[in-house]
C-alpha cells in the first residue's frame, strides 16, 4: 500500500502516513473487542474472522486504479485495521496462553520477533510481490527460474 501511494500515485511520505493512520484503528479496537470476543467465541474463531476480513479488505483493494480517490480507499483501510485487531490480539493470547506469568514477556517477544523476521526474509528472498511501472504485481522471474533449474 505504501509503495502504491508513494511510487505510483506520487504521494509524499507525510501524505501517505496521514492516509494510512486509519489502519491504526486496531490499537483502539483490539483492547476493546478482543476481551469480549475471545471468551465468547474462542481464539480460533476470532482469528479466523480477522483473516476473513483481511481477505475481504485485500479483495476490495484489488481493482484500485490510479483514479481512485482516498474516500474510495477508506472503507478498505477500515476493514483491514479491524482485521488486524481481530487477528493479532487473539494470536498473541493463544501464543502466550499457558506460559508462566514471569515468561509472558519472553513468549510475546518471540512471537513478534518471528512475525517481523518472517517478513524481512520474504522481502530479502524475493517472495514479496513487487510492482512494475505498469502497476501490475509480479515476482522476480529470474529467481523463480533459478529455483526450478536447481530442482
Amino acid at each position: 500500500m505504501t509503495l502504491y501511494l508513494q511510487e505510483l500515485r506520487g504521494w509524499s511520505s507525510l501524505q501517505t502516513a496521514i492516509a494510512l493512520v486509519v489502519l491504526g484503528c486496531d490499537a483502539i479496537l483490539a483492547p476493546t473487542l478482543t476481551p469480549r470476543l475471545v471468551p465468547r467465541f474462542g481464539h480460533a474463531k476470532v482469528i479466523l474472522g480477522g483473516f476473513v476480513l483481511a481477505v475481504v479488505a485485500y479483495g476490495l483493494f484489488l481493482p484500485v486504479g490510479m483514479d481512485w480517490s482516498y474516500a474510495a480507499m477508506f472503507p478498505t483501510l477500515i476493514i483491514a485495521g479491524t482485521a488486524f485487531a481481530l487477528a493479532y490480539g487473539p494470536l498473541t493470547i493463544a501464543a502466550t496462553d499457558g506460559v508462566a506469568e514471569s515468561e509472558q514477556g519472553l513468549a510475546s517477544g518471540l512471537l513478534h520477533t518471528f512475525l517481523r523476521r518472517r517478513k524481512l526474509y520474504e522481502v530479502a528472498d524475493g517472495r514479496s510481490p513487487r510492482r512494475t511501472h505498469h502497476g501490475r504485481s509480479h515476482r522476480c522471474r529470474h529467481r523463480r527460474h533459478a529455483r526450478r533449474r536447481r530442482s
